[in-house]
């Protein structure tokens, strides 16, 4: 039986536990007021400093991360001071941050030329790198017009990487994989390319012209087919016929077992490359590069790709084996142009 003594200490201990509930969780000081002043505070010391063109922090809690693509290293560490001092420091009782992540990067050849979107299964994600914040929010919000909730926009910033009509390029590539049951597409520079099935082959031919020439800014080609059909175009340049390549692999973040050959899991992937590769025409050989995510395995990787792509069908001077590891951050690249015969490793 419960004492009036021991009811009242209950009733005590309950009111001090809501209470300190109602501070870390809901009040001024909790700690999801606190993450957002740290927020305001680190966001606003960027914009002071005149880096929030191409810099963004979130906070987790107190630790911040900043990323985007910094124009040189100067930059690169003014942004990471004035983060660490937007608020105080001091750790977890102080209530200041606690520690930032780097995710930066520093901007160099080919670094924010590119843009990727993936559409299966309903759902769109977009990757890639975009000019500065208002472009991204934009391009973000007309994602998700077209694609409804289900979207996954990872966008990162790189001023002045974006070439021109990128905004105008960037939204007919969504608009016209809205119109497809699956698909990707990929710009990078002046080329774009639009790969996937439609839900029928009046939709498919549609979405061809439409890709075909975009805007007259960008050398552009869409390989869009039918259920059960073939594909109609063909692609007489190298630059759209490797992207076509990388827009069939779909984006797939596991290509490769940690021994560098391929999962078995990757096979269709490879098929779609293959299929899309089967319709480029000319006198060029299309490299392929796997140096990520384990650089000493790139040569196993890339051999691998290319043995799985002939084993396709694809003609054995249309794919070679790139002997050296390139620094690129996909998985996987295609790369126009003929390889050295001193690079091309068993494939001379």
């Amino acid at each position: 039986m419960v004492t009036p003594r021991q009811r009242l200490l209950l009733i005590a201990a309950f009111a001090f536990l809501a209470l300190g509930f109602l501070g870390v969780h809901v009040g001024p000081g909790s700690a999801g007021a606190l993450q957002a002043q740290l927020q305001a505070a680190a966001q606003a010391a960027l914009e002071r400093g005149g880096h929030a063109g191409w810099a963004q922090v979130e906070m987790k809690g107190q630790r911040a991360v900043l990323s985007g693509t910094a124009p040189d290293e100067a930059a690169r560490r003014e942004a990471i001071a004035l983060v660490k001092g937007a608020a105080w420091a001091g750790g977890v009782v102080a209530g200041g941050v606690t520690k930032l992540d780097d995710e930066t990067e520093l901007a160099g050849p080919g670094v924010g030329a590119g843009l990727r979107a993936d559409f299966a299964a309903g759902r769109l994600t977009l990757t890639g790198y975009a000019p500065d914040s208002e472009s991204r929010d934009q391009l973000a919000a007309h994602a998700e017009r077209l694609f409804g909730e289900q979207t996954a926009i990872g966008l990162r910033l790189a001023p002045g990487a974006a070439p021109v009509g990128w905004e105008a390029a960037t939204r007919l590539m969504l608009g016209e994989l809205a119109r497809l049951e699956t698909g990707s597409a990929v710009l990078r520079g002046d080329a774009m390319v639009l790969w996937g099935q439609a839900g029928d082959a009046e939709t498919a031919a549609s979405v061809e012209a439409a890709f075909a020439g975009a805007l007259g800014l960008f050398r552009s080609a869409a390989l869009v087919r039918a259920p059960g059909a073939a594909f109609a175009a063909t692609l007489d340049d190298a630059a759209l016929c490797a992207l076509a390549a990388e827009a069939a692999l779909c984006a797939r973040t596991t290509l490769f077992d940690e021994a560098g050959a391929l999962i078995a899991a990757a096979r269709p992937a490879v098929r779609r490359a293959a299929q899309a590769l089967e319709r480029c025409e000319g006198a060029y050989v299309v490299a392929v590069s796997a140096a990520a995510p384990f650089a000493e395995d790139a040569e196993a990787r890339s051999a691998a790709l290319v043995d799985a792509l002939r084993a396709e069908g694809v003609r054995a001077s249309l794919v070679q084996r790139l002997g050296r590891v390139e620094a690129e951050p996909a998985p996987v690249r295609f790369l126009e142009g003929a390889v050295p015969p001193d690079e091309e490793g068993d494939d001379a």
